[in-house]
């Protein structure tokens, strides 16, 4: 009698392991399944991420012409010393490069010398009556000099900029010379003018690089 009793016990306790060890594996099965399902979730996040990243053929070029710019022996390339020196430069016979170190896609490179010591500013105006004139003073090593070299910023894309420049003497008088220039496209998507939250601020902006990013082109 007893035997059976232990008897029935022990196969009670085997059916009750078995029954542990199968509800275990369903869970664990269970849960693989749900991690496979995430990870090829994510996977597939990813793919679409960098389906929406993948660079054309044209921004592929654009890319690698932008990485070659900043190459020593690709700036070492650049003419313009030598141009500056193949002739007499002055206001009416100005040296007027688009662009020519590719550090910037607006910008032009100028170069010109004066008889007396002058300070250049300059202010471009373009056919949009939603686009104010941008001036701006050249800065110089000195106030007043008669060499002049430096870049046109603030020049508008895919259409003609007015360029007047304005070479002031130390008496105060001013001379002249005025230019159009067709600006051609941006490398990327940009906006030409930005929405602006414009703030009172007591600090005022000293002469300098500043940087704004956040409008980029997605695939580049």
């Amino acid at each position: 009698m007893k035997k059976r009793i232990m008897t029935a016990g022990m196969l009670a306790m085997i059916l009750a392991v078995g029954i542990t060890a199968c509800t275990k594996a369903d869970n664990t099965t269970k849960t693989e399944n749900t991690s496979t399902s995430e990870s090829d979730g994510k996977k597939e996040q990813k793919k679409s991420d960098n389906e929406k990243n993948v660079m054309t053929t044209e921004q592929k070029k654009i890319y690698e012409k932008i990485k070659l710019t900043y190459k020593e022996e690709e700036q070492k390339k650049v003419a313009v010393e030598k141009k500056k020196e193949s002739q007499d430069y002055n206001l009416n016979n100005m040296l007027i490069e688009y662009n020519p170190f590719g550090t910037n896609t607006q910008s032009l490179y100028v170069y010109f010398k004066t008889d007396a010591a002058v300070k250049v500013s300059y202010t471009i105006h373009v056919k949009d009556d939603g686009i104010s004139d941008f001036s701006r003073d050249v800065y110089q090593d000195e106030e007043y000099q008669t060499e002049h070299e430096f870049q046109v910023i603030g020049l508008i894309p895919d259409t003609e900029n007015t360029i007047t420049f304005y070479v002031t003497n130390e008496d105060g008088s001013t001379n002249t010379k005025e230019i159009v220039y067709e600006m051609g496209s941006l490398y990327g998507e940009e906006k030409v003018q930005l929405d602006t939250d414009i703030k009172q601020s007591v600090e005022q902006l000293e002469d300098g690089l500043y940087v704004i990013l956040g409008n980029d082109s997605s695939s580049l």
